[in-house]
């Protein structure tokens, strides 16, 4: 079975609503809370030169179909996987409304990670001026926030609050940042409803 990358939706924490665009996929706060998080699409490619573009990624949360373009930068890596310089990030209705992030280079790294909106619906982060300049954006810029999920074998799950990824889809850049005046906890429970 087959997924879809980047066909998935999350908002900007920093913005009540509009959309977020990532590599041609629009991301909109009043669509995620009608779909539960993730839409799961086809999206075909409308160049014909683009066919070799296309690529299958394997990760320990499925196989997704994707394509070269819907790369991400991470310039700096992430944390304890530095060397890791490109991800997709990629979401399937198996997993949803979780998304994965997954490495293409480097060693292999795959994370299970969700909108904070969807774990705290009040989640408000803001960029300090220094990562604004490194993501090269104003402040009303949409970025997609992504928080990292840790599973146990028990099954409690938590999330990563304080350390989002943060992706500039203009530029599709990305970076693990620790917002200047966070008040979020590392681990955060996240509660089965």
């Amino acid at each position: 079975m087959s997924h879809y990358a980047l066909n998935v939706q999350a908002l900007d924490p920093q913005r009540d609503n509009g959309p977020v665009v990532l590599s041609g996929v629009r991301f909109d706060a009043f669509e995620e809370a009608a779909h539960g998080g993730a839409i799961v699409e086809d999206a075909p490619s409308k160049n014909k030169d683009d066919a070799g573009s296309k690529m299958r990624v394997e990760t320990r949360f499925g196989t997704f179909d994707t394509d070269r373009r819907s790369l991400v930068e991470f310039p700096a890596g992430v944390p304890a996987f530095e060397q890791c310089r490109h991800f997709v990030v990629m979401a399937a209705p198996t997993i949803a409304p979780f998304q994965c992030l997954h490495a293409v280079d480097g060693p292999a790294a795959s994370f299970l990670v969700i909108s904070p909106r969807l774990v705290l619906p009040d989640y408000r982060c803001k960029l300090n001026p220094a990562d604004r300049q490194r993501f090269q954006v104003t402040e009303d810029a949409p970025l997609l926030w992504l928080v990292l999920v840790s599973l146990k074998e028990s099954g409690e799950a938590t999330a990563n609050l304080r350390a989002p990824i943060v992706i500039n889809p203009a530029r599709m850049i990305g970076y693990q940042v620790i917002p200047h005046d966070s008040v979020y906890p590392i681990r955060y429970p996240m509660v089965k409803e």
